[in-house]
């Protein structure tokens, strides 16, 4: 007698996101093993990455990379986008302006600029620090006593903080004073007698509740009395067993610090939470794949930016054309069994995807919610479903999955997928399903979704789905399977040309065969 024909629901597929750490195990179908230019969607599901458009249409400078981009709100509260290209400074991404002005001729563009007194004051290399104010260029500062070409910056508690050629030396300025280097409350912090694990370097500064970290190579020093560093600073925690690789990977969370080590993406805040344990690797689950990119990127070329709106932190690797994207809004399961918050809160990771092709140079998060991108003499504006006008590719597989308990030993035949799609008007969707750890796919097929279809006829509310727009309708696509095996996965194709794309739901049929049965 022929076995009934049974099926497998499976709502938001590969949604937990990028898992290499553990791609060849039965990891389940709501993990995925490959990903590209793929989000975690408002309603949990994974969908297409947006894409950008340019701000401004003629390219600057030949075409140069824009190597740093910097949100200054002036003296009357009006925003400047600062960013340095081809060693020169432009204002406005809208109506580019040169504002390099009277600074020393710089040979590079990798500033770092801050916002301070309403001011905006850059830093980098083997330049002299450099101020604008409101509308007008920079000028070189001119200080009391200049810091030595400060390489990092931080403009915290009314003072500048400038990180010495050296590496070694922090110099803060007087309050409110960005030139006042040797006299009023000005000072200075010789790491060089606080480092606990022999020599080391600064490679970045930040402010994390009220404290103040000192990110080296190596490992992290954590000072309190920011306020009144001459009389009040002193030493809270060392973290000895990782350090940051770039400067411009740090983002503050306001509630935490993200940073890149050798080792992937670290968390400052749940590492103090959980004490004694080991740092807290938000990248866990991918880190085996970002160890291969962090070590054939340049560290000066590695950007990062957190949107605080949607809860994401973007860190770009242009050289290997990877920007890497954990969404912090959505949080995997691993942490979800136990009852301490802070074991909970280390284990539980952010949700992870790779993007190829869209490879910002650059990154600014704006007070208005949106995310610049630095490209090839433009800025672009991270929206809409083309990258510049141009179509990519979004795809995804999912883990390895064969069922629970007897059933993960039955040969499954599968006979039919019916996939519910939201948005993507017309757009050619590839399904495609491999069986038992093979590493090309056993079978595929195309469907296309509709141009207009009604969402109401496939009881979309259970999906916790309620309201639908011209943009969001769903559709359900039926493909046709062949093949059988134990062990299943699945993945998805398409082409994002102007319309979103988000996989809601897979509903596989299946009949199974005969129970493999184990000798004694």
């Amino acid at each position: 007698m022929a076995s009934p024909q049974t099926s497998i629901p499976v709502i938001a597929p590969g949604a937990l996101g990028l898992n290499t750490k553990a791609e060849s195990l039965d990891l389940g179908p709501f993990w995925s093993t490959e990903i590209k230019n793929a989000v975690v969607a408002a309603d949990g599901t994974l969908g297409a990455r947006k894409g950008w458009e340019k701000t401004f249409d003629t390219a600057l400078e030949s075409g140069a990379d824009i190597k740093s981009i910097h949100e200054y709100i002036d003296s009357g509260a009006v925003s400047r986008i600062i960013y340095s290209l081809n060693n020169k400074i432009y204002e406005s991404e809208i109506t580019p302006t040169e504002v390099t002005g009277s600074i020393t001729t710089p040979t590079a563009d990798n500033w770092k600029f801050v916002t301070f007194n309403n001011k905006c004051i850059g830093v980098q290399a083997g330049h002299a620090p450099i101020v604008k104010s409101d509308g007008g260029n920079f000028a070189d500062i001119s200080f009391d006593t200049a810091p030595s070409d400060p390489y990092e910056i931080l403009a915290a508690w009314g003072r500048v903080w400038y990180v010495d050629s050296d590496r070694q030396t922090i110099k803060y300025s007087d309050l409110l004073q960005e030139d006042t280097m040797t006299t009023g409350s000005s000072g200075v912090l010789n790491m060089q007698t606080v480092w606990s694990t022999g020599s080391d370097e600064i490679v970045a500064l930040a402010e994390f509740n009220n404290l103040l970290v000192v990110l080296g190579r190596k490992q992290v020093v954590i000072f309190r009395g920011g306020e009144d560093p001459n009389n009040e600073l002193a030493l809270v925690d060392i973290i000895t067993n990782t350090g940051c690789i770039a400067r411009d990977s740090v983002q503050n969370l306001s509630a935490d610090v993200l940073f890149l080590s050798e080792y992937g993406v670290i968390s400052i805040a749940r590492s103090l939470e959980t004490g004694s344990l080991p740092i807290s690797n938000v990248s866990e689950n991918v880190a085996n794949f970002l160890s291969l990119i962090i070590r054939s990127e340049p560290e000066d070329n590695i950007k990062s930016t957190f949107n605080v709106e949607d809860g994401y932190y973007l860190i770009s690797f242009p050289t290997a054309n990877r920007t890497f994207y954990f969404t912090f809004r959505y949080l995997t399961d691993e942490g979800q069994e136990t009852q301490d918050l802070s074991l909970k809160a280390r284990i539980s990771k952010p949700r992870v995807s790779v993007w190829t092709d869209i490879t910002p140079t650059a990154f600014a998060y704006t007070r208005s919610g949106d995310v610049l991108l630095g490209k090839e003499g433009l800025i672009g504006k991270y929206t809409g479903y083309q990258d510049n006008g141009e179509p990519y590719d979004f795809e995804f597989k999912t883990g390895w999955f064969s069922g629970q308990g007897q059933e993960s030993t039955i040969k499954k035949v599968f006979k039919q997928a019916v996939n519910t799609i939201k948005s993507g008007f017309s757009v050619p969707v590839v399904f495609e399903w491999d069986y038992d750890y093979q590493p090309t796919a056993y079978g595929s097929g195309l469907n296309e979704v509709e141009a207009a279809t009604s969402p109401s006829e496939f009881g979309i509310a259970e999906y916790g789905i309620s309201e639908y727009t011209a943009s969001n309708y769903v559709s359900s696509l039926i493909y046709n399977m062949s093949g059988s095996g134990k062990t299943f996965r699945m993945g998805f194709r398409a082409v994002i040309d102007g319309a979103n794309l988000e996989i809601q739901k897979t509903e596989l049929f299946i009949k199974t065969g005969k129970i493999n049965k184990r000798g004694r």
